[in-house]
């Protein structure tokens, strides 16, 4: 037992690499990947986790370091799983972007492994220096040591502008799909050598191994600076469109104000014309007039976020214009761990959607939509409601849009339920008797308890 056990840690058959240097180097990767995430985790107790998922990973690697061919690719999986479990420890991520991350992880392993042990097989095979398990020590933890700290400088430089990565489900099925054709064509020699890309000499197939694992590396690398830059790109484009926005809103807003002010100064002239002798038309006509312009500054809402009030005064102001009745009972502040952005998808989708279904009712009176965004216990609740006419048909939990051309549309819900899903959250949706809800559960961060 003993000296498997420091066969395990110091190989001297040199066609067998230590399962140890790829434990180590899996566990380097997280730390990597996890050292400049902005949700990482900072209790001692995520450390204490990993540490323990670490030597997890190290009893059922050693146990399985002589399995059988049949057994080579579960073993595999569970290795992965391993580095999965750790990224989910010390980070407070979704599934999705733990999965993507712990691909990155792992695949940094497998280089970092496959390259450590192809120096020291460079060395030794052709006996340029004699057999030592300090030399071998030496190579391996100095080859480990020097990726670690290439990739570490690399990844705070990537992320230098600590902003997270929202990883969707497509760009993880990418990175899954390039880093097992990597594994597969890096190790595709041990499961079997009657291929034209396999070797039955180990110094070849170190040499494919190291090759194939250093291209599937700087493919996931690219693919990421990709991603985020694409994602600023997205970002960008959606500010300049916020910004737009509230610039309308304060155009609104100063011409509501000059109207205010206007009917301030005139009211005295006003009131002296009202007492005039004109018919009683005339003056509730004059009246209903007056009513009219001051109803464009009430459009106007004071929540405590200055995002949600510039989308509802414009989505109030587009109500009047349909004579659709428009409440809200919103506790802006509440949405101040959220996202601009996100803010702008929930509301501007919700108002929109209820604006179009309720513009359809018939009986003016009933064209009503209801606000309420609050604060209750450790959630932030949003409800939107809002009358409708007609039969609503629902699929996967979600209605079906009611537009002709549905390639364009019906993307609304979808992207509100991702976005709640983002912050651990749910979205529902209820029909009945008339009257459309759409209520989304989102527990708040710590900080904000």
């Amino acid at each position: 037992m003993a000296q498997n056990i420091y066969n395990y840690f110091f190989e001297y058959d040199l066609s067998k690499t230590p399962g140890f240097i790829y434990v180590l180097a899996n566990f380097l990767g997280v730390i990597i990947y996890t050292s400049f995430n902005p949700r990482r985790r900072k209790d001692i107790w995520s450390y204490v986790e990993l540490i323990i998922l670490e030597l997890m990973y190290l009893i059922y690697n050693f146990l399985t370091r002589d399995i059988s061919t049949v057994l080579f690719i579960p073993s595999i999986i569970g290795a992965f799983l391993f580095t999965t479990l750790m990224i989910y420890a010390v980070c407070d991520m979704n599934r999705r972007n733990v999965i993507y991350y712990a691909v990155r992880a792992y695949a940094f392993g497998e280089l970092a492994g496959a390259l450590g042990w192809q120096l020291v097989s460079y060395v030794f095979e052709n006996r340029r220096a004699p057999y030592s398990v300090s030399v071998q020590c030496l190579i391996t933890v100095g080859t480990l040591a020097a990726l670690f700290v290439f990739f570490l400088m690399a990844e705070k430089y990537i992320n230098r502008d600590q902003k997270h990565l929202h990883v969707e489900r497509k760009e993880v099925v990418i990175s899954v799909v390039m880093c097992v054709c990597m594994i597969a064509a890096s190790n595709l020699s041990y499961v079997t050598a009657s291929t034209p890309f396999s070797s039955r000499v180990p110094g070849d197939i170190y040499i494919i191994r190291t090759i194939v694992d250093i291209a599937g590396v700087s493919l996931l690398s690219a693919y990421h600076i990709i991603l985020k830059e694409s994602h600023e790109k997205m970002e960008m484009a959606q500010m300049a469109a916020l910004h737009r926005m509230q610039y309308a809103n304060y155009q609104v807003s100063r011409t509501s104000i000059d109207l205010i002010n206007q009917k301030y100064h005139d009211l005295k002239h006003q009131i002296e014309f009202l007492k005039m002798e004109i018919s009683e038309k005339d003056k509730i006509a004059y009246l209903n007039k007056m009513e009219k312009e001051i109803q464009q500054y009430e459009a106007e809402n004071k929540t405590g976020n200055r995002i949600l009030d510039t989308i509802l005064t414009t989505k109030s102001l587009n109500c009047q214009e349909k004579n659709i009745q428009m409440t809200c009972v919103a506790d802006g502040k509440a949405l101040d761990f959220v996202n601009p952005m996100d803010i702008c998808s929930i509301f501007g989708n919700a108002l929109d959607n209820a604006i179009t279904s309720a513009e359809k009712v018939e009986n003016p009176e009933r064209r009503l939509i209801h606000v309420t965004v609050s604060q209750e216990k450790s959630f932030l609740r949003i409800k939107i409601e809002n009358s409708f006419q007609g039969v609503l048909k629902m699929k996967n939990q979600l209605p079906i849009t009611t537009k002709e051309d549905r390639r364009y549309h019906g993307f609304g819900l979808k992207s509100m339920k991702e976005i709640a899903e983002k912050y651990k959250g749910s979205m529902t949706v209820s029909a009945k008797d008339g009257w459309f809800e759409l209520r989304i559960l989102i527990p708040l961060p710590e900080s904000e308890k």
